[in-house]
């Protein structure tokens, strides 16, 4: 199956029951320069996902 756009995307991961974020931007470009505290945001949300979801310690 070939999805075509975003909201293709979103819509078959709702259909196969994953979970997922999903954010929205608006007014800014993709690299985050536009629009007040857009990186910050983004910065902690992968921050949070990463204290969340690796373990402590070395491997």
């Amino acid at each position: 199956m070939r999805i075509k756009s975003t909201e293709g995307l979103v819509d078959r991961l709702i259909t196969l029951g994953k979970r997922f974020n999903y954010f929205v931007y608006p007014n800014r470009d993709h690299g985050f320069n536009e629009g007040a505290g857009s990186s910050v945001h983004v910065r902690m949300l992968i921050a949070r996902y990463l204290i969340e979801h690796l373990p402590p310690g070395p491997r």
